[in-house]
């Protein structure tokens, strides 16, 4: 082999080596992209405030706090607690439930399937407020946003939903 062939293979391998290079930096981070940031909390306060425009009463008002800790196995355990204002009666929210993240990530957004719910012993609201404010939806998709070093952000399609911190 002479020079001339040597140079023009090294040329080559340099090229395939700078074009492989950005495919091994994003199989590298969807690897360990997750572990980078699990475990985490996040904590959200809903204010609910939805009027039913025939009866004052029938509409529903209050404060909901949502704590999110998520596991670096992907478990997400939930807490609910507030108090809402239905039909003119003040009631307690007290739930926790799991649900499971999955670690693959698809189009930038975590899949999250739902699991069962509980309602402690503080909780007296009727079920069937409940189900008025939680999603009956089995599966959700959640993006995952670094924010600053220690701090993320959960959000889906429409709004940011929790601020999350290591």
């Amino acid at each position: 082999m002479n020079a001339k062939t040597t140079s023009i293979l090294t040329i080559i391998n340099i090229a395939l080596s700078l074009l492989l290079l950005p495919l091994l930096v994003v199989a590298i981070h969807k690897l360990v992209g997750i572990y980078s940031y699990l475990p985490m909390n996040c904590m959200s306060t809903v204010h609910i405030n939805r009027a039913d425009e025939k009866n004052a009463l029938d509409g529903i008002n209050g404060n909901i706090k949502i704590v999110f800790h998520i596991t670096n196995e992907g478990l997400v355990t939930v807490s609910e607690y507030g108090t809402l204002n239905y039909h003119g009666k003040e009631y307690l929210v007290d739930r926790t439930g799991n649900m499971m993240m999955d670690k693959d990530v698809q189009n930038g957004f975590h899949k999250v399937t739902r699991g069962k719910f509980v309602s402690n012993l503080q909780h007296n609201a009727p079920s069937e407020l409940t189900e008025k404010l939680t999603s009956s939806q089995p599966v959700l998709h959640y993006k995952i946003d670094k924010l600053d070093t220690e701090t993320w952000r959960i959000s889906d399609l429409q709004r940011s939903i929790f601020i999350c911190r290591k």
